[in-house]
């Protein structure tokens, strides 16, 4: 709920995701180079990586969607 109101106050769906993605990305990038070791790291393929990028590309068209979708629809005001 504080997010929809922040969301609604402050800035577009679009900046609201970018914000949030980078947040995330910033607290995960040490804790994988902390967790993994190199030979961990390297057996991650191309592929795998590939398949990586494009789930996170679809969850963020997902969430801009819903973030879109709560603009037009709130359950605070729904009867």
């Amino acid at each position: 709920m504080m997010g929809v109101m922040l969301y609604d106050a402050v800035c577009s769906p679009a900046e609201f995701q970018f914000y949030t993605c980078s947040a995330a990305f910033l607290f995960h990038l040490p804790a994988s180079l902390f967790l993994l070791d190199d030979e961990q790291a390297a057996q991650i393929s191309l592929s795998t990586g590939i398949l990586m990028f494009i789930n996170g590309l679809l969850y963020h068209c997902q969430t801009m969607m819903a973030w879109s979708l709560m603009q037009f629809l709130s359950p605070l005001t729904h009867r």
